[in-house]
């Protein structure tokens, strides 16, 4: 999903009206003011006293959006919502988009709507938004896809399979699921095959003692 090409055009995904993080990041300055639907998981989330910085990632690109909310702009219960949004938690946005005056930012979106679809405490949340240890990782194996590290070695696993298939196809090879050879005798598939070089006909040879 995601990663149209950028232009002034910011199609919203299939089956749903929300435009992914991708899309948004790589679009041209054409596309300020125009008026999106971004959904995605907090990564952050800074409040001051009448401002909230959060930033998103909807798992469409290594890059985050960061979301601006205003107090003034927001009804009170999205505003305390919108404060109470730990990390992890799910949200659905809607605002015009706006070039950042941030150095190294191009886009930013002040949030008009928010929508709290998932809540999480923060506190609690098993993946901080620094830094964390790999050996760490091992025991959060359902959580690991949300951090940036896994999401990078799976992009790179996704192109390397995707060359590699492209290449054969366009060989005229075809993809085929062969039956593995393995010492492994799993809900009885054991009795069905049997890969030997015996002759099952004659009797097994002992061994001396």
């Amino acid at each position: 999903a995601g990663g149209a090409a950028g232009g002034a055009e910011l199609p919203s995904e299939r089956y749903s009206s929300r435009v992914a993080v991708a899309t948004l990041l790589k679009a041209s300055p054409e596309a300020e003011g125009k008026e999106v639907v971004v959904c995605g998981w907090v990564k952050t989330n800074r409040s001051q006293k009448k401002l909230c910085f959060m930033s998103i990632n909807d798992g469409s690109c290594q890059a985050n959006l960061q979301l601006v909310l205003e107090k003034d702009k927001l009804d009170p219960a999205a505003w305390e919502a919108a404060k109470g949004a730990g990390n992890g938690a799910a949200v659905r946005v809607a605002g015009a988009l706006k070039l950042s005056p941030k150095e190294g930012q191009q886009w930013e979106l002040p949030v008009g709507s928010i929508e709290i679809v998932g809540p999480s405490d923060g506190g609690s949340y098993p993946i901080p938004p620094a830094k964390i240890n790999l050996e760490t990782l091992r025991g959060l194996t359902h959580m690991r896809p949300r951090t940036g590290v896994m999401g990078a070695v799976m992009r790179v696993r996704n192109a390397l399979a995707y060359a590699t298939h492209t290449f054969f196809q366009q060989a005229g090879f075809m993809y085929v699921h062969a039956p593995l050879i393995t010492g492994a005798d799993c809900e009885g598939a054991g009795e069905m095959f049997q890969v030997t070089t015996l002759d099952l006909a004659k009797p097994l040879p002992q061994s001396a003692g």
